[in-house]
């Protein structure tokens, strides 16, 4: 018998339905619920139906901060032939119930897919509001899911935005402005650590107590990977001095304690319990069902200008992919950041990013050398010359070329792609490591990746392969969906990147390059720029009847409210062996 609380006195926050995987063997659908409740040392009681069963599931303390306790509750559900809905409910508040559905153990599931769910920095209150917020693209997805539940969700990185800890924390705000040499060597103070603990914290309960979204929280199961938004923007990409000082790794400390908790459902001390890999960071594998699994490389918590994973963790992660049961058939591969996407020429940018520390009228003119248009207005040279500086820029729009920490943003941004020099190589390695997976498993990998703040669609083929996926084991997508919520980059960066997209090698076998996906944009207007499209969107994953699975890229349209235009890629099923 678990003693439950009848009532609840104290706030309840949640729930938050995370998916924790399947037992193939057992059949048996596992996922966790948690709360944070504050003044109660009783455990709220949760039930849970399916079926002809109803039972009260027993918690556990997760973990606790002041007067707030983290309850987790393990649900474990028989798997029909058939899909089924459970419910779940606190025995305090039985009015309230929330509906999960289950698919059935053969079937390929319904899944969604997002990335950027806030709004960086530079983006006020004004401007959030006259977007609704988070809000509408929620709405939609929300409007499927009402019509054929979704089965999970997957979230790319930056489900949630933290970079006003360095403005909202007065200690932390203050330690910015420190020369370069204090801000190496200045402790991690008691004090700091309050502030950045308790804006976590907070910042964590109201965005996921955020209208709708909350909803999908409750009853959509979540996979999610982090990206630098997570613990805030760039981190991983700055130089090794300012990387591994006590305040940035004390902050950095306090961010992935609350990611683990809020966003997995762990903490460090039962993280590899939970099934989490990696020599210091957390990835993982989870399977829907017999024939799909889902990959999701930690790319940020051992990410630094010489790695994105430390050889250790890319071994760990080759060793899961190697027990990758045969019934799969697709692997969908989650990268925060695009692996197949348009390069700008990096060596021009940089080659004047030293001009815009200094002097920011010269470096428009800098800048403004390198489009292959060009403009004679100086006003539209300097207002395409600052877009593109923005799209270098993890937190938005131009505000100076020297962020928080004293660096130069162009060098942050560009280091945080994987086709930067410093993780050009590694890009090679991780390409390589899906195509061996196909080859010894005969899987159809797909990429789904985020960060960008738009919408595209990149591919890897072999050789003379471009125009037959279909026979082509080689040929991978990659499905851009980015931004749930936060604002796409201007007209200038898209046009940009489509001057520079192009057929590039990756090795002797295998070719790269971007998909033509938009032919006419929402209004239905022809575009000339086919490969990207700067708005709003998120994506769904449908079975199809060939065996393949349809990636569907929901575009926001000029009415927010209205449903969002479609734009489907269909991929196919593994090459027969």
């Amino acid at each position: 018998e678990i003693d439950c609380a009848e009532e609840i006195d104290g706030d309840l926050y949640g729930p938050y339905l995370k998916y924790q995987g399947m037992d193939l063997n057992k059949r048996v659908w596992k996922s966790s619920v948690m709360i944070v409740i504050k003044n109660t040392n009783k455990q709220p009681g949760l039930c849970l139906s399916y079926g002809d069963t109803t039972k009260r599931v027993p918690g556990f303390i997760l973990e606790s901060f002041k007067e707030y306790t983290f309850w987790r509750y393990d649900l474990k559900v028989p798997v029909l032939d058939e899909e089924q809905t459970i419910q779940y409910w606190f025995q305090h508040d039985q009015e309230k119930k929330w509906d999960v559905c289950i698919a059935g153990f053969e079937d390929t599931w319904r899944s969604i897919f997002y990335s950027c769910n806030g709004f960086s920095s530079d983006v006020d209150e004004e401007r959030q509001k006259t977007l609704d917020g988070i809000q509408p693209l929620w709405e939609d997805c929300m409007r499927y899911h009402r019509q054929a539940p979704y089965h999970v969700q997957i979230g790319g990185g930056d489900q949630i935005y933290m970079d006003l800890l360095w403005h909202e924390c007065p200690l932390l705000k203050d330690w910015t402005d420190f020369t370069q040499e204090a801000k190496e060597n200045n402790p991690w103070e008691d004090a700091m650590k309050e502030e950045a603990e308790n804006y976590y914290f907070d910042t964590y309960l109201k965005h996921f107590g955020s209208e709708r979204f909350r909803d999908a929280l409750a009853t959509i199961p979540f996979i999610f990977i982090l990206d630098d938004h997570d613990i805030w923007d760039g981190y991983g990409s700055y130089p090794e001095s300012l990387q591994m000082s006590p305040v940035f790794q004390g902050a950095a400390h306090t961010a992935f304690t609350y990611y683990l908790l809020f966003q997995q459902h762990t903490t460090r001390r039962r993280a590899r319990k939970d099934g989490y890999i990696g020599e210091s960071g957390y990835s993982f594998l989870r399977l829907l069902g017999p024939t799909t699994a889902v990959v999701c490389p930690d790319t940020r918590s051992e990410r630094s200008l010489k790695q994105v994973l430390s050889q250790a963790s890319w071994q760990d992660l080759r060793e899961d992919l190697n027990h990758i049961p045969p019934s799969v058939k697709h692997v969908i591969v989650v990268a925060a950041i695009p692996v197949a996407y348009p390069r700008l020429e990096a060596q021009d940018m940089l080659s004047v990013s030293h001009i815009a520390v200094t002097n920011t009228l010269e470096f428009f003119d800098e800048v403004a050398k390198i489009f292959p248009w060009g403009h004679d207005d100086d006003d539209k040279r300097k207002e395409d010359s600052c877009a593109l500086s923005d799209f270098f820029r993890k937190t938005g729009a131009y505000k100076g070329l020297v962020n928080n920490f004293g660096e130069s943003e162009l060098m942050d941004d560009l280091n945080d792609h994987w086709t930067a020099e410093v993780h050009v190589d590694e890009r090679k390695f991780f390409v390589e490591l899906l195509q061996e997976l196909v080859k010894s498993k005969n899987v159809r990998v797909s990429i789904v990746s985020g960060d960008v703040h738009c919408c595209g669609v990149g591919k890897f083929y072999g050789k003379g392969a471009e125009d037959s996926p279909e026979s082509d084991p080689l040929t991978m997508y990659n499905i851009v969906s980015s931004a749930m919520g936060n604002i796409p980059p201007p007209g200038v960066v898209i046009k940009t990147l489509h001057f520079n997209s192009k057929v590039e090698e990756l090795n002797e076998e295998t070719d790269e390059k971007m998909v033509e996906t938009f032919y006419k944009d929402v209004n239905d207007e022809e575009l000339d720029d086919k490969y990207l499209l700067n708005r709003r969107n998120w994506c769904d994953i449908l079975p199809n009847a060939y065996g393949g699975l349809d990636f569907r890229i929901h575009v926001e349209k000029e009415d927010m409210w209205a449903p969002a235009e479609i734009y489907t890629t269909t991929v196919p099923p593994p090459v027969a062996a």
